[in-house]
């Protein structure tokens, strides 16, 4: 082949990807349009709460709200709890999108102090029985190394600008005006902890103080306490969504949000949508 052979070809491709592209794009918009609405949006919040984490689903939970096609969101969570302000980060952006579309909250194996700070913020919370939810509390820990430190004849030299600014030192046992700053810090988290879910919830904030004291529920007592609003797994819920707050016939369509992968995340889109349309239960896809 010859060099203008060798030209024509490349434009011929060039040419070929970019119509797949124009078309990809066509389809992708006519599916908004036509879908607009029918989708319930899949956004995980899994493990222990970390900025890292709090960034994460709050990226996803944007692509949510943001897409057409999703009427409703449901955020499925696996989490024991984790930091306090990524856990308000995230809760504060449930609170925003949740005045666009609705949010079902629901709790598998575990969904406790973080975990169900996060679930106060949608509409409705849905558990399994054996659930593990509730731990509304806040606690603070350290470790104590000086009785270590001594046994092996390491000293330590501190020099601070202020009396407090070693507060919370391993080094040495706090004296009682240090206990009772750290004792502050941790009621006023916890006040903020219960106002808010309080808020979100719809409950009376004497009713909760009572059942925020730290202990665990099942997901059926809970239900009985009016922490979450009924029993369902993630499969009962989605139908849920799907029937009766979209008013969708037939098989749900479920779109999950994740954080992108490249080509990974371009792979899991592709299988997602093949085996929904000839296997699944949903009309299943992954973004």
């Amino acid at each position: 082949m010859g060099e203008g052979g060798f030209l024509r070809g490349v434009l011929v491709f060039v040419a070929l990807l970019v119509l797949l592209l124009v078309l990809s794009y066509a389809i992708q918009r006519w599916r908004m349009r036509i879908f607009r609405g029918t989708y319930v949006g899949v956004v995980a919040l899994e493990g222990e709460i970390t900025p890292e984490k709090s960034q994460e689903f709050i990226t996803c939970l944007s692509q949510a709200r943001d897409d057409d096609r999703v009427g409703a969101i449901l955020v499925r969570i696996n989490s024991p709890g984790g930091g306090v302000a990524p856990s308000q980060e995230i809760y504060t952006a449930l609170m925003n999108v949740r005045r666009e579309k609705r949010i079902v909250a629901s709790i598998g194996t575990v969904g406790a102090s973080g975990g169900y700070y996060v679930a106060a913020a949608a509409h409705e919370i849905y558990a399994d029985p054996g659930s593990i939810t509730g731990s509304i509390g806040v606690l603070f820990a350290y470790p104590q190394l000086q009785e270590l430190l001594k046994k092996l004849g390491v000293g330590k030299v501190i020099v601070k600008s202020g009396k407090y600014k070693d507060l919370a030192s391993p080094f040495r046992s706090p004296t009682p005006q240090e206990r009772a700053i750290l004792q502050g810090v941790v009621n006023d988290i916890y006040h903020q902890f219960v106002e808010d879910v309080a808020r979100a919830r719809g409950m009376k904030r004497e009713k909760l103080e009572a059942l925020a004291d730290g202990r665990i529920f099942t997901g059926k007592q809970a239900q009985a306490l009016g922490l979450v609003d009924g029993l369902k797994t993630q499969e009962e819920v989605i139908r849920y969504i799907s029937s009766d707050i979209l008013k969708v016939r037939g098989r749900p369509r479920v779109v999950v949000f994740r954080r992108k992968e490249g080509w990974r995340s371009l792979f899991q889109k592709t299988r997602g949508m093949f085996n929904s349309l000839l296997f699944g239960r949903y009309l299943w896809e992954v973004r």
